[in-house]
Order: C-alpha cells, then structure tokens, then sequence
C-alpha cells in the first residue's frame, strides 16, 4: 500500500502524462503513453485479490 505522498506523487504523474498524451500527434507515442497512465493508475487502485 502507498502512502498519501506517494500517492499524490503518482497523481501529479499522471496529469502530466495526460497532458503529453493530448498534445501527442504520433500514434505509437500516444499507446505508450496510455499504458504508461494505466500503469500508474493501477498503483493507486486498492488490491481487490486480498481479504
């Protein structure tokens, strides 16, 4: 689990990573950019295979 710090580390990444993703005109930039937004995002998300 990640900390708020962290999290709002991950949070200001990803914003960025927005950004490019909209100002991106080559296509196989832009997907990696999108998995790259996924990626992080997954970090954030809770671990729903644990009980």
């Amino acid at each position: 689990m990640i900390n708020n710090d962290e999290a709002l580390i991950f949070l200001d990444e990803i914003g960025r990573l927005i950004d490019d993703y909209y100002r991106c005109e080559v296509r196989e930039i832009k997907e990696q950019i999108f998995k790259d937004i996924q990626l992080l995002a997954s970090a954030l998300s809770p671990d729903t295979t644990e009980q």
